[in-house]
C-alpha cells in the first residue's frame, strides 16, 4: 500500500486529503459535482473554490446545528466514543456507521444523508474542516464508525441544551448533498453542474 509523506494529513495538505479519502477510506470522490480518481482530485482540489465531497455509502452523515452537535462530541468524548466529525459555520457532521443514523433524522433540528446518491462536503472545500477525523492519528488505517444509536443519547442533550435550529427535521431523500456551512446556491451550482454532465 503506498503511502503519503505526511501522516495524518492536515486540513491544508490537500493531496494528503485525497490521498487518504481515496486509498485509506476508499470513498468515491467528485469534485465540483464530477466523479474523480484521486489524481484527478488531487488536481482540482488545488483550487481554492473547488467543492470536493463523497457519497454517504460508508457512513450516514447526521448534521446537526453547530452549538448542540459540539455539545454531542464532547459528551461522546467523555465516553471514549471518537465520532469522526467535520465542522462548518453553523453545522456539525457526525459520521456514524452506514444505515445507522437515519431514526436521528426525526431529533428536531437534525438532518441525515444517507446512501448512494446523498453527499456531503469534506475538506479541502472552503469552510469546511475536521473536527475528529475518520483515521488513525498513527498509521494510514480507517477508524470504526460508532452505531447511530449511541450517539442518540448526547445528541438528544445537546439538542435540549442549545435546542434545534430553524431547519427542517426531516431525513433528505437520495440526491441529497449536507453542504455544511455553505449556501443552497452552492448546492443548486453542484447539482445543475452534475445534471449537465459537466
Amino acid at each position: 500500500m503506498r503511502t503519503t509523506a505526511v501522516w495524518p494529513p492536515t486540513t491544508h495538505d490537500h493531496a494528503s486529503l485525497v490521498h487518504a479519502y481515496a486509498t485509506v477510506l476508499r470513498w468515491p470522490l467528485s469534485v465540483n459535482g464530477h466523479a474523480a480518481t484521486e489524481h484527478t482530485a488531487r488536481e482540482l482540489a488545488d483550487d481554492k473554490a473547488a467543492l470536493v465531497h463523497t457519497e454517504c455509502t460508508a457512513f450516514d452523515a447526521v448534521s446537526v446545528p453547530r452549538a448542540a452537535g459540539r455539545d454531542a462530541l464532547l459528551r461522546l468524548d467523555r465516553r471514549d466514543l471518537l465520532v469522526p466529525s467535520l465542522l462548518a459555520a453553523d453545522q456539525v457532521v457526525m459520521l456514524v456507521a452506514p444505515g445507522t443514523g437515519v431514526p436521528l433524522g426525526d431529533l428536531p433540528g437534525v438532518e441525515v444523508a444517507s446512501g448512494a446518491g446523498a453527499c456531503v462536503l469534506l475538506p479541502p472545500t472552503a469552510g469546511v474542516r475536521w473536527d475528529n477525523v475518520p483515521w488513525s492519528d498513527t498509521d494510514p488505517a480507517p477508524l470504526g464508525l460508532t452505531d447511530g444509536q449511541r450517539v442518540c443519547a448526547s445528541l438528544t442533550e445537546g439538542l435540549r441544551i442549545y435546542g434545534p435550529s430553524a431547519r427542517p427535521n426531516v431525513a433528505p431523500a437520495s440526491n441529497r448533498m449536507i453542504v455544511a456551512g455553505r449556501s443552497g446556491a452552492v448546492l443548486a451550482q453542484v447539482r445543475a453542474s452534475q445534471r449537465a454532465g459537466r
